[in-house]
């Protein structure tokens, strides 16, 4: 087994997780699948962080994130076959570096990626640009693509397979995607919720030219994102102030807040320092939101209507430690 760097090792112990989460016949639960790589761990021979793995319906597997040569960063995707190795069929040797319109610089990443019901993958990140009207000087560009599924940019989607936005130094930097019921597809940056349409051109019907501005803190990210059933869309956030607080923000199918959630269309944790990092709908639509507090991780249960659900640890939250 050939040797790589933490960060490419971290990448691919993400693969091997998203692997093991499917049916196989194991010696025991918990263990490793000596169908994988001969031991159930693949190494790949680059450096770079695994953002995102999207387990594919016939047992492969799509690796997203970025990789690092010498000074270079660089988006990737990977598909693997159920064995470990990788699928020439996507991008002919089974990775696919983009190069998106307009681009002059070196460094791109995938932060999030999801499948889609007809194969194709979304991804969002952030990008170098080449300057033009739109841009900020010392910046970047946020970004949401599509790809078909054998690797490449859809060129039926956005400009050339992706849609740009420029938020300035700190905030182009696109966190987190779903997808809503109505395949309208929404993303979240630093300071902004943006909605875009199934070509992934903005949503008029949705704030200002389909976007919004979150009440985050600027220098934070936001990592959690919900679309939910009935259009509305949940997102985590950091509240700034005398004493920063974790919360949730939930926004109506417009872009508006819900005023019939939290204070204004905001719910803040009291006893939450950090951040919202995720939010889970379960199938009974109890929605699980982790948030973290004094470098402990904290899981809070609520029922549907938004209540804590008594069930679940102490009055609706778990904490770990």
């Amino acid at each position: 087994m050939s040797q790589t760097s933490s960060a490419g090792r971290s990448a691919l112990l993400a693969l091997l997780f998203a692997l093991l989460a499917a049916p196989a016949a194991l010696a025991q639960p918990g263990a490793l699948d000596p169908t994988l790589g001969g031991d159930g761990v693949v190494f790949h021979d680059n450096t770079g962080t695994a953002t995102a793995v999207l387990p594919l319906p016939d047992g492969r597997a799509v690796l997203a994130g970025y990789r690092v040569e010498l000074l270079d960063e660089f988006s990737s995707l990977l598909r693997y076959f159920p064995d470990g190795t990788l699928d020439p069929s996507f991008g002919g040797d089974g990775q696919v570096i983009p190069v998106f319109e307009g681009d002059f610089g070196t460094t791109a990443h995938i932060y999030d990626a999801l499948l889609l019901p007809d194969g194709k993958i979304l991804a969002a990140g952030y990008r170098d640009f080449t300057p033009g009207p739109r841009e900020q000087a010392f910046g970047g560009l946020a970004f949401v693509a599509r790809f078909l599924p054998d690797g490449a940019l859809d060129p039926t989607f956005g400009d050339g397979g992706a849609t740009s936005f420029a938020f300035g130094v700190l905030g182009s930097e696109m966190w987190a995607l779903a997808l809503q019921p109505d395949g309208k597809i929404v993303a979240v940056s630093r300071e902004h919720l943006v909605c875009l349409l199934p070509d992934g051109t903005p949503d008029p019907a949705f704030g200002a030219d389909g976007i919004v501005e979150t009440p985050t803190s600027r220098d934070s990210r936001p990592a959690g994102l919900l679309a939910l059933p009935d259009g509305k869309i949940m997102v985590g956030v950091h509240l700034e102030g005398r004493e920063p607080h974790a919360a949730i923000a939930r926004y109506l199918p417009d872009g508006t807040l819900d005023p019939t959630f939290g204070d204004g269309g905001v719910f803040v944790f009291p006893d939450a320092s950090a951040g919202a990092r995720g939010i889970v709908r379960l199938p009974d639509g109890r929605l699980l939101v982790l948030v973290t507090i004094s470098g402990a991780y904290r899981l809070y249960q609520f029922l549907p209507d938004w209540t804590p659900d008594p069930s679940f640890g102490g009055g609706g939250r778990h904490v770990h430690l």
